[in-house]
This record gives C-alpha cells, structure tokens and sequence, in this order.
C-alpha cells in the first residue's frame, strides 16, 4: 500500500517542478510545452538534459509504518520506492537523478539556504494536517525548500 502510495504521490508532486504537463485549457508554446508555474533550470534549453541531485532527510529513520502489517519500513524499500519513481521519471524526461547525502535542516522547519544541499529535498513530519504530502516549487534556486517534498508519517 504504501510503495502505491509513495511512488503516487511523488510523481504527482515531481510533476509539479519537473514534468511538462498540462493545465486544463493549456495551450503548448511554438516548441511544443506547456507554461509551468516553476521549473528547475535547464541551461541548454528547454527539453535538454538536467541533474538533479536528491536527499534523504528523515524519511529512511523507522517511523514510516507499513498499515499491512504494523511494520515499519525499511530503509531500503523505502529508498527503492523513490528510486523507482525517479527512474519512471528518468525514462521520459531529460533528467539525470543522483543521491547525495543530506546535512541540512529538519523538513518543514522554515526556510534556509540552499548552499550545497540537494535541489529534492525528501522527508517526513508527524502529521499534516488533510494531506499525504506536501511539495515546493522549484521557484528560486537559492531557496532551500525549493523542491523539497515532505510526507505525513501519519498516513
């Protein structure tokens, strides 16, 4: 249930920062893509090749229980459900996905400086409230919480 759900919800949320997709109504550009509200760079040109670089937070710490079984999860079939998502993403769009380790702030905590962090930023809080999870543009690349994506452990 929770694989479903994960890989669900961060498609639904990467779609938001990387995917080109349309709006109700859009209509696409001369060059064939739909207007975003916010998108990471891509310095060669729309549809070129991108890295970005992603980081566990807290998501890989126990608390994410599995509701089958009462179990948690475990690191690794956590991190192979976000890497399956990346991959999906990878096979249809220009993008290189590469972990690297986290060192920045708790998720949610309020905003911070990107320095060398990672541009998807992923982890967990205890509850949010009429929600699953939660996402950040990719409005400003200075920004720290821009693409982050946060998961309720609660759900």
């Amino acid at each position: 249930m929770l694989k479903a759900t994960v890989i669900g919800h961060l498609k639904l949320l990467l779609a938001f920062g990387i995917a080109i997709r349309p709006f109700a109504n859009a209509v696409a550009n001369a060059n064939g893509y739909f207007p975003m509200f916010a998108a990471w760079p891509q310095p060669q040109g729309a549809g070129t090749q991108i890295t970005l670089t992603y980081s566990y937070i807290n998501l890989l710490d126990g608390s994410i229980i599995n509701s089958d079984t009462g179990e948690a999860y475990t690191p690794a079939e956590i991190r192979g459900m976000v890497e399956a998502a990346f991959q999906d993403y990878a096979l249809h769009l220009p993008i290189d996905f590469v972990e690297i380790s986290d060192s920045g702030p708790a998720p949610n905590t309020g905003s911070y400086p990107a320095n060398d962090l990672a541009n998807i930023r992923i982890g967990q809080v205890p509850s949010i409230d009429n929600a699953n999870a939660f996402a950040y543009f990719p409005i400003d690349p200075s920004a720290g919480l821009s693409g982050d994506i946060v998961f309720n452990a609660s759900r």
